[in-house]
């Protein structure tokens, strides 16, 4: 392989010696490296994700994603190997590096029956995609190279502990590797590159926004900054005073970053957070206000753990993390969003709509709340209504709206890829249903039809789409519609089992949170981050 082990080189005297790009998305990646003129590169990807899902997810010609934009560099002939460095405890558990062969018997090899060959060795393990090689380890493990290389990193790498999101109590916890840990680390294995890229990560809740400044951070010392990162070391030892409960002490340090570096959001922000720990609300909207009016970026749907615990089915959680967050700004559109969303599971009706239509009284283009307040009147019977919000959601994202999960799959589009709102089909099915309700049959058929074409082709829709021909007399379409639901019938309820059983599974794993949040709620001082 191009990446092969040779005696120890000397250490350069800086790890970059060209440019390093900043993304937020990192398929942007993929942009920097076609716009360069990359050909043939070996690519050291440091990333809690792989980011090589190929054509196999959408059965075509993929679209470029955050998920999928390695593939197509290898795709495209940019790079020619790729070592993806994962974190540290991935590698140090068998659980950690069984999470890794399960995650490479994933990718796509160009064709549908082609199977990835994965060796394990002591300190590497070793596959390929499509036929060009593979390897995965630690950045301790990194082999010496003999040329410069493409680097890549993502900030969620320096926080997620493993790749399998395990045994993560608290999201946003201190990183398990700093900067500067890091790029020594590399430095040792005598790494030099010509163009680096760093992705934040923050939207879609890989990186917690509280540490996108580490991407600042690594990006001044890839490039040996001639400024000062006192204001970096600084806030470390903030972070690190604020979780083991000294919270005077991270004052100080973070008033201390931020005379270091007064353009700089990140000290506001956690003081922000900090003040709001300790009941210190009105201090903390000041200190919020201004790492927004200093970084507009900050303004974020990401702004708090609460989307990310939500997913997560830990719900007391969630909403503690979305009241902190309206604690310091009452006019967070997607806070009282989410509010709405933990009300909804916890089948608090009243609560809910209240939530949701505050969020849409704030930003009247927020589409989650549109979709979730058209479920919850649809739940009512207020038909109409539901119809509307459902309508408006579709409008705003066909106008370029995105919604929270549009930013978790999709990040910058290229000429030959058409961005898609993730939810469209199931929406139009949802929009069927109601249409059908109402006696309102021909937009309804229409409803299913696009839904089905979308990806919703389930046996449900197909079945319902049948009902709806028979009920219109065209028994040709709705004998075929039945024969469509009866080939989906072993698929279906394949899938349907396997959320039976994550269901049956996630009682016992709630429990267990909820002991521990219970423990944690009466052993912890007042924390930085809920």
């Amino acid at each position: 392989m191009a990446a092969s082990r040779t005696q120890a080189m000397d250490a350069p005297a800086a790890v970059v010696s060209g440019a390093v790009h900043r993304i937020e998305h990192h398929d942007g990646a993929y942009v920097v490296w076609r716009d360069a003129g990359v050909r043939g590169r070996v690519l050291v990807h440091i990333d809690a994700h792989h980011d090589l899902y190929g054509r196999w997810a959408a059965g075509k010609q993929h679209r470029l994603t955050i998920a999928n934009y390695v593939y197509a560099a290898l795709e495209q002939g940019f790079v020619r190997e790729v070592i993806w460095v994962v974190p540290d405890d991935t590698w140090r558990t068998r659980r950690g590096r069984r999470d890794i062969v399960r995650t490479l018997r994933q990718i796509d090899q160009g064709t549908p029956k082609k199977k990835p060959a994965i060796r394990m060795e002591t300190d590497w393990i070793i596959s390929a995609a499509l036929g060009k090689p593979l390897h995965v380890c630690t950045a301790q493990n990194l082999p010496q190279f003999n040329e410069d290389i493409l680097l890549d990193i993502d900030v969620d790498y320096l926080i997620i502990p493993n790749i399998g999101y395990r045994d993560i109590d608290v999201y946003g916890g201190l990183p398990w590797c700093w900067p500067t840990d890091l790029l020594a680390t590399l430095k040792a294995r005598g790494i030099h590159t010509d163009l680096a890229t760093i992705a934040y990560s923050v939207q879609g809740g890989y990186t917690p926004l509280q540490w996108k400044y580490l991407g600042d951070e690594l990006a001044q010392r890839l490039q040996l900054s001639p400024q000062d990162l006192t204001w970096a070391e600084s806030m470390r030892r903030a972070a690190e005073a604020a979780s083991s409960g000294d919270f005077a002490a991270a004052e100080a340090h973070y008033l201390t970053a931020h005379d270091l570096l007064p353009e700089a959001a990140a000290s506001w922000y956690h003081l922000a957070h900090l003040c709001a720990a300790l009941g210190r609300v009105q201090e903390g909207r000041d200190y919020y206000r201004r790492a927004i009016d200093l970084d507009p970026s900050y303004r974020t749907a990401y702004n708090s753990a609460g989307f990310w615990y939500l997913w997560n089915h830990r719900r007391r959680q969630a909403r503690r993390a979305f009241e902190r967050t309206l604690r310091l700004d009452p006019d967070d559109a997607h806070a009282h969003l989410g509010l709405g969303l933990v009300a909804i599971r916890e089948k608090a009706w009243a609560r809910a709509a209240s939530s949701l239509q505050r969020a849409l009284a704030l930003d009247d283009r927020c589409v989650d709340a549109y979709r979730a307040l058209g479920r919850l009147l649809a739940r009512r019977h207020d038909h109409a209504a539901a119809i509307r919000a459902y309508e408006r959601s579709l409008k705003l994202t066909l106008s370029g709206q995105r919604a929270l999960a549009d930013d978790g799959a999709l990040g910058i589009g290229l000429d030959w890829t058409t961005p898609t709102d993730p939810e469209h089909h199931t929406i139009h099915a949802d929009l069927a249903r109601l249409y059908a309700a109402t006696g309102a049959y021909t937009p309804a058929i229409a409803g299913y039809r696009m839904a089905i074409a979308g990806g919703a082709n389930t046996v449900g829709n197909q079945a319902r789409l049948a009902l709806l021909y028979a009920r219109t007399r065209r028994l040709g379409k709705g004998a075929r519609a039945l024969g469509q639901a009866a080939t989906r019938v072993p698929r279906d309820l394949a899938t349907w089992l396997k959320r039976r059983w994550r269901r049956l599974r996630r009682p016992g794993l709630e429990l267990r949170r909820k002991v521990i949040f219970r423990r944690q709620l009466a052993e912890s001082k007042p924390s930085m981050w809920v």
